[in-house]
């Protein structure tokens, strides 16, 4: 038995040393940064973009928490569907909050109805014309890579402001192999007056008490701002910006972002609209109601939060079980926060 619970480590071992080499070799897209001048840190965990963002270079690799490190939660974590079936996680979170509307399910680009009993590959476009519009996307996925983002101008569906033709909106169903068609979520003034052309996010980081209930504590949270490079959708990975939020007030910090470099904008790069020392709407009701929900469900260690502020509130657009730390790290490293010392307290951290 003391043999193959030997080779038992030594196999569970070798997996994760192959798992952090792939996560730190493969971890963005390095055409966005000059490689030949960035310091390699792969060594200790940091893929060549976050060096490279982070500017480790020049600043100590010891304050930051690592590329490898951030995806430690979801190795240790449980309920893995709940974070990654956007179907499922409606399901659960809908009883509780508010979550986009699920129209349909797509299976190898067959459609598989849900809101409408009637809805089916020949209408599905009309539907959405008749809905001002959708959101179809891979039921699991991050990034937001594939997610394609429809309005409606009565009479077609609009994909980046051009009309996106029913043949082409068959072919890019048709590519789906286990997609979901969602409610649109809108945004609210507040986002809109900032950048309309995608639906600016907050991403909170929450991790359980200790102790306790299984109530959580919020330990870091960002504005993301799309911008024109990213368009329709908001993700740093995809050349959108992220401000940093003061967890007490609710302000905002000024937008950095991967392909902007170093540099701080106060202001929107694209639109001008002011950034820093604006005040999320609401943001001491939407701690509460976070945390109370965590409450309810108390079995969640960890949980990245992508949520909507709209007018009357905020809508949850999905969970994570871990957060790339880029778009909060590209504002200084947190290592030696206090998000650091709850990643150190849970397990997250290389020694």
């Amino acid at each position: 038995m003391l043999i193959i619970k030997l080779l038992r480590n030594i196999y569970r071992n070798y997996k994760l040393s192959q798992t952090r080499k792939y996560v730190v070799n493969e971890h963005h897209d390095v055409s966005v940064i000059d490689v030949k001048n960035t310091l390699d840190m792969r060594r200790y965990g940091f893929s060549l973009s976050e060096s490279a963002l982070f500017d480790l270079k020049h600043n100590d690799y010891r304050e930051y928490i690592s590329t490898w490190e951030a995806l430690i939660p979801r190795l240790k974590g449980e309920f893995l569907p709940l974070y990654d079936d956007k179907y499922l996680f409606s399901l659960v979170f809908g009883n509780y909050i508010r979550v986009p509307e699920t129209y349909a399910l797509i299976n190898n680009g067959c459609i598989i109805p849900i809101k409408f009993e009637n809805i089916n590959a020949n209408n599905l476009y009309n539907y959405l014309v008749n809905l001002s519009g959708g959101v179809v996307k891979n039921r699991a996925g991050a990034a937001g890579f594939n997610v394609y983002v429809f309005s409606s101008d009565g009479e077609n569906l609009l994909y980046k402001g051009e009309i996106c033709t029913r043949e082409k909106f068959a072919e890019i169903v048709n590519n789906f192999k286990s997609g979901i068609v969602q409610e649109k979520i809108t945004q609210g003034k507040f986002e809109s007056s900032i950048f309309d052309k995608s639906i600016n996010t907050v991403r909170i980081i929450s991790i359980r008490k200790t102790g306790g209930n299984g109530e959580h504590e919020i330990f870091a949270a960002v504005q993301r701002i799309g911008t024109n490079t990213s368009a329709p959708v908001d993700n740093f990975s995809q050349g959108g910006g992220s401000a940093i939020i003061n967890l007490e007030t609710g302000e905002l910090g000024s937008l950095k972002s991967i392909t902007l470099g170093q540099k701080c904008y106060d202001n929107h790069p694209d639109t001008g609209a002011k950034i820093k020392g604006l005040v999320i709407p609401g943001w001491a009701d939407l701690k509460r109601k976070i945390i109370d929900l965590t409450a309810k469900l108390p079995f969640f260690d960890f949980i990245a939060w992508d949520i909507v502020i709209q007018d009357d509130g905020f809508a949850v657009i999905e969970i994570n079980m871990k957060s790339t730390l880029d778009l909060f790290q590209t504002h200084g490293g947190l290592r030696n926060s206090k998000l650091g010392q709850k990643y150190a307290e849970m397990g997250y951290l290389e020694k």
